[in-house]
C-alpha cells in the first residue's frame, strides 16, 4: 500500500509516521527567541525595557505573517527533510545569538539586531511548522476538507503558544531565563537527529526554484508591518510625534504602505494581489469586498484578546500580588479552553452543520462572557482559582473565532490567493491589532489611574498612599473589563445584521494541484516552473 508520509524511511513502522511527526509543530510552536511571559526576568538581567522585549515578540510574529505567500514554493524547493533541518539549525542559532546580544551593553544598534534576529526567528518556525503541516493533510482529513485541517493546525499553533509559556516559565523560576534558551537548542537538536535518522530527501515532482518570487514586495511589506508595531509599542513612552523616532516610524510605514499599494497594480506577480484587499486590478475585477467585514472582525478579536495580556497580568501581578508560576498556571485553563474551541470549530462546521455566522457569533459571545467575568473579579481577595474558567473561556473563543474566521475566508478565497490572505488577516490581527491593543489598554489605563488617583485622595486625604494606588487601579481594570464587554456586544450587534458570504470552495488542493498551478503561473524553463 502506498504511504501517505512517504518521506519517512521504510524502517519507520507506518503507524508511528503521524504521530512522530504530528509532535514537531507543537515543538515550533512553543519555541521563541525571547518569552513574553519571562520579561521580567529577562529585563532584570539585561538592560532591556518591557517594550523592547515586547517588540521582539512582535518582531517574531511579523516575521511568521509575512512568509505564508512564498511557503508552497519553499516547500516544492526543498524536501521535508532538508526543511526541518534548515529551520531546527537556524532558529538554534537565532536563539543562541539573541541570548549573547541580550548580555551585552545598551546600545542602539542592539536592539536593531535583537529585532532583526527575532523577525528570522519567526520566518523559520512558520517554514518547519508549515512543512509538517502540509504534509500532513491527507492523513488529517481524508477527503480533504479545509476545517478538519484548520482545527489541526491551531491545535497545535495556540497549544504549541500556552506550553511553550508554561515550559519558559518553569525553567525560569526554577534555574535561569538563560536555561531556557538552552533547553530550545536541546529541543531542536533532537529534532534534527530525528530528522537525520527517521526522514529521506523525497520528491514526488522535480525541484521548482525560487525565481519569480516578489522578494521587494516582501521586504516593503516588511519594512511597513515592523514600523507601523513600532510606533505603537513605543509611542507612549517615546511621546508619540514628539518624538523624532516615533515620526519617522509613522512616514516609512505610510511611505512603504503607498509603494506596495503602487506595485501591487502594476507587476505581475506581486507578493499580496490586489484582490485580497478587495481591490480591483487592471487586469482582473475579481475583488473580495466581502471579506472586508471579516478582517474588521480579526481587528477587534484582537483588540478584546489584548485585555488579557495587559489586564488581566495587571490584576494577578499588581492587584493579586501573584508571582510568575502562579500566574502561569492559568495557561493549562487556556489550554484547555484552546482544545475545546478547536474541537467545537470542526464539529460546528463539519458535524452539527452550523454556519458561520452562528459560530462566529458564539466565539465573540464567549469572548465578552470572559471579559464580564473578570469585570467582578477585580478585588484583592480573589482566589487565583476564581480566575479558572474565565481563562477557560479566553481560550475557547480565542481558538473558535480563529478556526472559523480562518476557514471562512479560505473557503471563499481561490486558491491562488490563500496564502497571500493568510498573511493579510495576520497583517490586521498581528501588525494592526495586537500592537493597537496593547497601546490603548495601557494607554488608558495609566490614564485611569491618573483621574481615580486624584478623586480617590480628595475624596478620602486620610487614606495611605499605597491604598489609595491599589484602589484606583481596581477601578480603571474594572472600567476597562467593562469596555471590553461593550465592544464585544455592540460588535455581537453589529454581526447580526450582517451578512456572510454563501460561496464556499471547502476542500483542500492535492499537492500535485498545488504544485501545478505554481508551475503553470510561474515563467517555465526546461519544462519544470522556475
Amino acid at each position: 500500500m502506498k504511504s501517505k508520509l512517504p518521506m519517512f524511511r521504510d524502517r519507520v513502522p507506518e503507524w508511528l509516521r503521524f504521530p512522530l511527526l504530528l509532535v514537531l509543530p507543537f515543538v515550533y510552536q512553543c519555541s521563541n527567541p525571547l518569552y513574553m511571559n519571562i520579561a521580567s526576568d529577562i529585563i532584570s538581567d539585561t538592560a532591556l525595557r518591557s517594550d523592547d522585549v515586547m517588540m521582539c515578540g512582535f518582531a517574531c510574529i511579523l516575521g511568521i505573517t509575512v512568509t505564508f505567500p512564498i511557503l508552497f514554493r519553499l516547500k516544492f524547493r526543498f524536501t521535508t527533510r532538508q526543511i526541518i533541518i534548515i529551520s531546527s539549525a537556524s532558529i538554534i542559532l537565532i536563539s543562541l545569538l539573541a541570548e549573547r546580544l541580550c548580555m551585552l551593553p545598551s546600545l542602539p544598534i542592539r536592539l536593531y539586531l535583537l529585532v532583526a534576529l527575532c523577525f528570522l526567528f519567526g520566518i523559520f518556525k512558520v517554514w518547519g511548522t508549515f512543512e509538517c503541516m502540509s504534509s500532513m493533510m491527507a492523513v488529517i482529513s481524508p477527503n480533504m476538507h479545509l476545517a478538519p485541517f484548520l482545527t489541526v493546525v491551531f491545535l497545535a499553533v495556540f497549544g504549541g503558544v500556552e506550553l511553550g509559556g508554561l515550559g519558559s516559565t518553569y525553567i525560569s523560576h526554577f534555574y535561569t531565563w538563560h536555561y531556557v534558551t538552552y533547553a530550545l537548542v536541546a529541543l531542536h537538536l533532537v529534532v534534527i537527529a530525528f530528522a537525520l535518522l527517521a526522514l529521506k530527501d523525497f520528491r514526488f515532482q522535480p525541484p521548482v526554484p525560487l525565481k519569480g518570487i516578489d522578494w521587494t514586495g516582501m521586504a516593503l511589506w516588511s519594512l511597513f508591518l515592523t514600523a507601523l508595531t513600532a510606533l505603537f509599542v513605543y509611542g507612549e513612552r517615546q511621546e508619540w510625534f514628539h518624538s523624532p523616532t516615533m515620526v519617522i516610524c509613522a512616514a516609512v510605514s505610510l511611505i512603504a504602505l503607498g509603494i506596495n499599494i503602487h506595485r501591487m497594480n502594476r507587476i505581475a506577480q506581486p507578493f499580496i494581489a490586489p484582490q485580497c484587499f478587495g481591490i480591483n486590478s487592471r487586469k482582473s475585477s475579481a475583488g473580495s469586498p466581502h471579506l472586508w467585514p471579516i478582517m474588521v472582525l480579526f481587528f477587534v478579536s484582537g483588540v478584546m484578546l489584548s485585555s488579557q495580556t495587559v489586564l488581566q497580568n495587571t490584576l494577578t501581578g499588581a492587584v493579586l500580588h501573584y508571582g510568575a508560576v502562579s500566574s502561569v498556571n492559568l495557561n493549562w485553563a487556556i489550554l484547555a479552553g484552546v482544545v475545546l474551541g478547536c474541537l467545537m470549530g470542526r464539529w460546528g462546521l463539519t458535524g452539527l452543520g452550523w454556519n458561520y455566522k452562528q459560530l462566529t457569533g458564539l466565539s465573540l459571545l464567549i469572548t465578552t462572557m470572559y471579559a464580564a467575568a473578570m469585570y467582578f473579579l477585580v478585588t484583592p481577595s480573589t482566589p487565583l482559582q476564581a480566575l479558572v474558567v474565565p481563562c477557560f473561556f479566553s481560550g475557547v473563543g480565542h481558538a473558535l473565532i480563529f478556526v472559523v474566521l480562518t476557514t471562512y475566508v479560505e473557503s471563499n478565497t481561490p486558491f491562488e490567493h490563500r496564502f497571500m490572505m493568510l498573511t493579510v488577516l495576520g497583517l490586521v490581527r498581528t501588525g494592526v491589532a495586537s500592537p493597537i491593543g496593547a497601546a490603548l489598554y495601557g494607554h488608558l489605563l495609566r490614564a485611569e489611574m491618573v483621574k481615580n488617583m486624584a478623586l480617590l485622595g480628595s475624596a478620602n486625604p486620610a487614606a495611605s498612599a499605597p491604598a489609595v494606588v491599589e484602589q484606583a487601579l481596581m477601578v480603571g481594570l474594572r472600567n476597562l473589563f467593562g469596555l471590553t464587554v461593550l465592544i464585544g456586544v455592540v460588535t455581537l450587534l453589529i454581526l447580526l445584521l450582517s451578512r456572510f458570504n454563501s460561496k464556499q470552495y471547502i476542500t483542500l488542493p492535492t499537492m500535485r494541484k498545488i504544485y501545478n498551478t505554481l508551475t503553470s503561473r510561474a515563467p517555465l524553463s526546461n519544462g519544470v516552473g522556475t
